[in-house]
């Protein structure tokens, strides 16, 4: 393994079938790009000067590889501009997707993958338009207390106890 970037607190990375990167470098700092060849990390979105610090984390590339998802949080509750954001890699335009959904995102068989409320959601999505076409629809009835990761073919969620262990780690395949 060799390391391409140093960051302090990375929350999320995607791999692009071109070999780009996207990553986030942690509190108040904006996604970074870098080749899977290495190089130098260059941001790939902005912090808007004046505004608290904000996370922008858990990218996701959608299937064309040119675009991403990613989540924007900010540290001062109730301050606007929070949700889930779509950019593409050749353009500084940010499109909110929705200020409801925030955390870590798939996209799957027109749908998008997010949790909210202790459930694992989908709500159809359109990858092309970069926005929400319908109402989401609960994918599991077992709690979930977080998304901790989402591959191309299903996703890993933290779900209560239930015998031995405060919690535990189950695998869903799409």
């Amino acid at each position: 393994m060799t390391p391409l970037a140093d960051t302090p607190i990375a929350n999320g990375g995607t791999w692009s079938g071109d070999g780009v990167i996207v990553f986030s470098a942690g509190i108040g700092r904006p996604l970074y790009r870098i080749s899977a060849e290495g190089g130098q990390p260059t941001p790939v979105t902005h912090i808007q000067p004046g505004r608290t610090a904000h996370t922008s984390s858990w990218p996701y590339f959608l299937p064309d590889g040119k675009h991403f998802l990613y989540s924007v949080q900010w540290t001062v509750p109730g301050e606007s501009g929070t949700g889930l954001y779509a950019k593409s890699l050749t353009s500084d335009q940010e499109t909110l997707v929705s200020s409801e959904i925030a955390g870590n995102v798939a996209v799957f068989s027109g749908h998008l993958f997010f949790a909210r409320g202790g459930k694992i959601l989908a709500q159809p999505f359109d990858a092309t338009a970069l926005r929400l076409t319908g109402a989401p629809a609960a994918v599991t009835d077992q709690e979930v207390i977080r998304m901790s990761s989402f591959c191309r073919v299903g996703f890993r969620c933290r779900l209560p106890a239930r015998w031995f262990s405060n919690r535990r780690m189950t695998s869903v395949r799409i």
